[in-house]
C-alpha cells in the first residue's frame, strides 16, 4: 500500500512537473528561406559558383582537345613528341583539378565565400530566436535544422542556454 500512495505522489510530481515546462522548436531553414538576406546570398553564390565553373570546364576542354590531338596524331609522332604531349594534357588536367580545389574544395573559395555572406544572417536569426526565448521564459530549445548550420559555419557555437537538446 505504501508503494503504491509512493509511485502516485511521483507519478503526479513528475506530470505537474513535465507540464510546467515550455519547449521551443526553431526551425533555422524555415526562418532563413524568409530571410531576403539569406537568399540574396544565396543568388550572389550560385553567380559565382556558374562562373567558377565555367573557368574549370574550360581547361577540361582545353585538355580534352589536347588529347583528340594526341590520339589523333600519335602514329606520326616520335617518342619524344609523345611524352611532351603527354605531359601537356597531363598538366592541362592537374590545373584544372588545382582550380576545382581551390574554388569547390573543403576550405576553398566557395567555402570561404559562403561563411562571409551568410554568417551575419545566421547570428541575427539566432539572436532575435534568442530573444523570443527569453521573452516567452522558453525552458528547452529543440532546433530542428542546427546540423545544417553547423555544416555550412563549423565556427558557430551557441551557448549551452540556447541549446538543450537537437532534433536527429
Amino acid at each position: 500500500m505504501k508503494r503504491l500512495f509512493l509511485f502516485l505522489a511521483v507519478a503526479m510530481v513528475s506530470v505537474v512537473a513535465a507540464n510546467a515546462q515550455k519547449f521551443a522548436l526553431v526551425d533555422m531553414e524555415y526562418i532563413l528561406k524568409n530571410v531576403p538576406a539569406y537568399e540574396r546570398a544565396n543568388e550572389q553564390l550560385n553567380q559565382i559558383s556558374k562562373k567558377w565553373e565555367g573557368e574549370v570546364e574550360a581547361l577540361l576542354t582545353e585538355a580534352e582537345n589536347l588529347f583528340k590531338k594526341y590520339q589523333s596524331e600519335s602514329v606520326f609522332l616520335s617518342d619524344a613528341q609523345k611524352t611532351k604531349s603527354e605531359e601537356a594534357i597531363m598538366n592541362k588536367e592537374k590545373e584544372a583539378s588545382d582550380l576545382k580545389k581551390k574554388y569547390f574544395g573543403s576550405e576553398g573559395e566557395l567555402f570561404k565565400k559562403r561563411q562571409s555572406l551568410t554568417v551575419t544572417v545566421y547570428y541575427d536569426g539566432i539572436e532575435k530566436g534568442k530573444l523570443t526565448i527569453t521573452e516567452n521564459d522558453v525552458d528547452h530549445v529543440l532546433l530542428k535544422t542546427i546540423h545544417a548550420a553547423r555544416r555550412l559555419l563549423p565556427s558557430l557555437t551557441l551557448p549551452p542556454a540556447f541549446i538543450s537538446s537537437r532534433l536527429p
